[in-house]
């Protein structure tokens, strides 16, 4: 159970950093983020 714990508490710790990196990302290169739009869509 412990370790079950741990994995989780480092899958939502990747996830916020990564979200956190998007935002960041957002707000550098707003227009970037349009005109990659379809090929970010596709790696998703």
């Amino acid at each position: 159970m412990q370790s079950r714990i741990t994995f989780l508490n480092f899958w939502f710790q990747a996830l916020s950093e990564r979200s956190a990196e998007k935002k960041i990302k957002r707000m550098l290169f707003p227009r970037y983020r349009k005109t990659v739009k379809a090929s970010t869509e596709d790696e998703c």
